[in-house]
C-alpha cells in the first residue's frame, strides 16, 4: 500500500507562523490554498484565517479567539498551536512553500491511485487509457495552474518587495569589498561555484565567506565531506576576523548560526532532503558543499561527466527550491575548466576562481549572471594580475582577506 506523504508538521508551522506574524498572511495565502491541509483541525483553523482575511480583519490569535472561541474545533486547534514544537516557529512563506509542494506531491499519488482503480474497472485499453490521461491532467493542471505567473502578478511581487525596504534585500555581502561591488552580494535561488586546483584555497575562501555571513546573524549549512565537523570548525576558530592574542578562537564562533554535516557518503537526493531540513528547522539561507566530485553518484554505471553534471542540475535546483545561496566546491582540470563536466558552469549562476602563483593570491569572477565580470578562464593567466581580486592569505589563520 502507498503511504502518502504526512504534511502535519508543515501544516503546524505554517499556522504557527502566522500566529507569530499576521502580517504575512498575504503572502502566504498566494503560495498554498485552504486544500492544501489535510488535517481536520488545522484546515479549520486555516479556513478561519481565511475568513478574517478576506474580512479585512486582522488575522491574529485574539481575532480568532473572538470570532470562533464558540466552534467545536477551537479548543483543539488552540492547544496544537500552543504545544507545538519551537524549531516549526519561523518563516510563513518558507514553511508555506514546502506545504505547497507536499500537497501536490499528496494530490499527484491520491490521482495516480483513482488511475489505477479506474484502469482496473476498464473494458479496454482505449478506455483505460483515456480515464487515466484525464486523471493525472487534472491534478497536473491544478499544480501548474499555480505555478503559472503573470506579469502582472509578478510586478506585484517585487513592488511588494520593495515597499518593506531593507528587510527585503535578498543579497548577502561577502565581505569581499571589491566582489560585493561586482555582485551586489550572493542572491537567494543562486548557486555558485567556488573553483581552484588541489590545494589553491577553495575550502578555506568558500568558509570564510561563510563565516562572514554567519557574524552578521544568517543561518549557514555545511555539507563537508572531505573534512570532519571537528577540523571544520577549528579553522572556522581561526579565521575568525579581528582575533586577539590569547583569545579562545572556538568562543568567538560557538554562537554563530552554523549548522555542519559531514557524512561522506552523501547522494545528491539526500543532500536536497537535508537542506530543506536545515531550512525547516533552522532558518539557514546560505548553504556549502565541499566539494561538487566527492558526492556519491545516484547511477554508479553513469560516466563521471554525467554524474558530475546531474549532481550540479540537482544543486541548481535545490537552491531553487529551497530559495538558498547554495556555494559549491569544484576542483577544476590544466585548463581551469571545472573536472569532469563543463555542465557545472552551464548551470552556475556565478563562478569564482581561486588562482595561486608565486606566492600571490587572486579572485577571478568569470561567470557573473547578474552583473560584470572579470572575463573568460581563458583571461586568468595574462590578465589576472591586472583584473583580479588581489588577496592576503594568512597561512596560520586559514583566511583570506581582500588586499588593501
Amino acid at each position: 500500500m502507498t503511504i502518502l506523504p504526512n504534511t502535519l508538521e508543515n501544516e503546524l508551522a505554517v499556522i504557527c507562523a502566522v500566529a507569530e506574524a499576521p502580517d504575512t498572511f498575504a503572502e502566504v495565502s498566494q503560495v498554498i490554498t485552504l486544500a492544501d491541509f489535510s488535517h481536520e483541525i488545522l484546515y479549520s483553523g486555516y479556513g478561519w484565517m481565511l475568513e478574517l482575511f478576506l474580512k479585512k480583519r486582522p488575522v491574529d490569535m485574539w481575532t480568532l479567539q473572538q470570532s470562533k472561541r464558540d466552534c467545536k474545533e477551537w479548543g483543539a486547534f488552540k492547544e496544537m498551536i500552543q504545544n507545538a514544537p519551537r524549531m516549526l516557529h519561523g518563516s510563513g512563506i518558507h514553511y508555506a512553500a514546502i506545504l505547497a509542494d507536499r500537497a501536490a506531491l499528496r494530490r499527484t499519488i491520491l490521482s495516480l491511485q483513482r488511475a489505477i482503480d479506474a484502469a482496473g474497472m476498464a473494458q479496454s485499453y482505449a478506455d483505460a487509457k483515456m480515464g487515466v490521461e484525464a486523471v493525472l491532467m487534472d491534478a497536473i493542471g491544478q499544480q501548474a495552474s499555480r505555478e503559472i505567473k503573470s506579469v502582472r502578478e509578478a510586478v506585484a511581487d517585487i513592488r511588494a518587495d520593495a515597499a518593506k525596504g531593507p528587510a527585503a534585500d535578498y543579497r548577502h555581502k561577502t565581505g569581499f569589498p571589491s566582489l560585493d561591488d561586482m555582485t551586489k552580494g550572493f542572491g537567494e535561488s543562486h548557486l555558485i561555484i567556488v573553483a581552484g586546483p588541489t590545494g589553491a584555497g577553495k575550502t578555506t575562501l568558500a568558509t570564510n565567506i561563510l563565516t562572514n555571513m554567519a557574524n552578521r546573524g544568517i543561518g549557514c549549512g555545511v555539507f563537508s565531506m572531505e573534512m570532519s565537523t571537528r577540523e571544520l570548525v577549528l579553522r572556522m576558530g581561526l579565521s575568525t576576523p579581528n582575533l586577539g592574542y590569547g583569545e579562545d578562537p572556538l568562543a568567538k564562533i560557538e554562537g554563530l548560526p552554523i549548522w555542519i554535516t559531514d557524512r561522506p557518503d552523501r547522494t545528491i537526493e539526500s543532500i536536497r532532503g537535508a537542506i530543506r531540513l536545515m531550512v525547516l528547522r533552522y532558518g539557514v539561507k546560505v548553504i556549502m558543499v565541499d566539494y561538487l566530485q566527492l558526492i556519491t553518484p545516484t547511477d554508479p554505471k553513469a560516466n563521471r561527466e554525467r554524474q558530475v553534471a546531474e549532481c550540479s542540475r540537482q544543486l541548481k535546483i535545490a537552491a531553487k527550491e529551497s530559495n538558498v545561496i547554495l556555494m559549491g566546491i569544484s576542483q577544476v582540470n590544466e585548463e581551469g575548466r571545472m573536472r569532469e563536466s563543463r555542465a557545472v558552469e552551464q548551470d552556475a549562476d556565478g563562478i569564482l576562481h581561486i588562482v595561486t602563483g608565486e606566492g600571490k593570491h587572486y579572485l577571478w569572477l568569470s561567470k557573473n549572471r547578474h552583473g560584470p565580470k572579470h572575463g573568460p578562464i581563458s583571461d586568468i593567466g595574462d590578465k589576472c594580475g591586472d583584473k583580479g581580486i588581489k588577496l592576503d592569505f594568512h597561512e596560520q589563520n586559514f583566511r583570506f582577506t581582500e588586499q588593501q
